[in-house]
């Protein structure tokens, strides 16, 4: 059973990880085992040992995601985005009790921790401005060769690093740089093998320097961090809104938010009580 349940993590992270605006790092969060994910990704060799069944059966979830759903996830931005947007929407503000309940526990608490709440709030609103069409772009890339190799190493390092930080949507990032449609609307749902190679080789290089920046951060400012997350998350809203529309598409849309605000919100109320 606890394998079932660690591939479900998997898969949740890697479908977040498809869709723009959305950041892996915060179901992970929502999940309750981002602390451990960033933990194993310090690539400790003990840590490794201990978790390694979770970890195994955490990227069958995520390949499942991401190269399984991510036509599905294509599907549903293209023919059914508002109601898509308002359940991750939903997804986010049902998940805020369960971090805010992280900030209250620390001790060292200091007003001035709040600044990197509002740092983090500002900066995904100035990222919602310099955002387009969240799925436009031109496929640049169709087979490999030194340039391509670069570009989409690069893109997918730079994405990929910022998956592990919970609010900062590495999709989004992709498509700040173009590049979203080449990877996630071309080279994986196609499996273009020559093409996923450089991309899967700069996710695990961006993963892993990430995840160090990340665990140094929570060792030693974890209270500033949490709220700069925070910031992250609620900011986040502002760049997945797609506006409402006043038809059954907009009715959904307010149902889609409901039951996904419903469900996060009784999980996270269910792990405030565990922890």
């Amino acid at each position: 059973m606890q394998e079932v349940k660690y591939i479900f993590y998997g898969m949740i992270m890697g479908m977040a990880n498809v869709v723009p605006g959305v950041s892996g790092g915060t179901m992970a969060v929502i999940l309750n085992f981002y602390d451990r994910l960033v933990s194993i990704l310090s690539l400790k060799k003990e840590v490794i040992k201990k978790n390694i069944k979770f970890l195994i059966f955490l990227v069958i979830g995520a390949l499942i995601g991401i190269i399984g759903l991510s036509n599905v996830m294509q599907f549903c931005l293209e023919y059914y985005s508002q109601e898509t947007y308002f359940g991750f929407i939903g997804v986010i503000f049902g998940s805020v009790p369960l971090l805010y309940s992280h900030i209250q526990v620390v001790q060292d608490t200091k007003k001035q921790d709040w600044f990197f709440f509002f740092l983090t709030f500002a900066v995904m609103i100035v990222l919602m401005f310099a955002n387009g069409d969240k799925t436009s772009g031109t496929i640049h890339f169709t087979e490999l060769t030194p340039v391509s190799f670069i570009a989409l190493f690069l893109a997918m390092a730079v994405a990929a690093f910022t998956m592990i930080i919970p609010g900062i949507s590495g999709s989004l990032l992709l498509i700040i740089m173009n590049m979203y449609r080449n990877i996630y609307g071309y080279a994986i749902p196609n499996l273009i093998i020559p093409l996923c190679i450089p991309v899967l080789l700069g996710a695990i290089f961006g993963i892993i320097a990430g995840s160090r920046l990340v665990s140094y951060l929570m060792n030693h400012h974890k209270r500033p961090t949490y709220l700069a997350i925070l910031g992250l998350m609620i900011g986040s809203v502002f760049q997945i809104f797609p506006g409402i529309s006043f038809d059954w598409h907009g009715l959904f849309s307010v149902i889609s938010f409901l039951i996904m605000f419903m469900i996060v919100l009784w999980f996270s109320k269910k792990q405030m009580k565990e922890g």
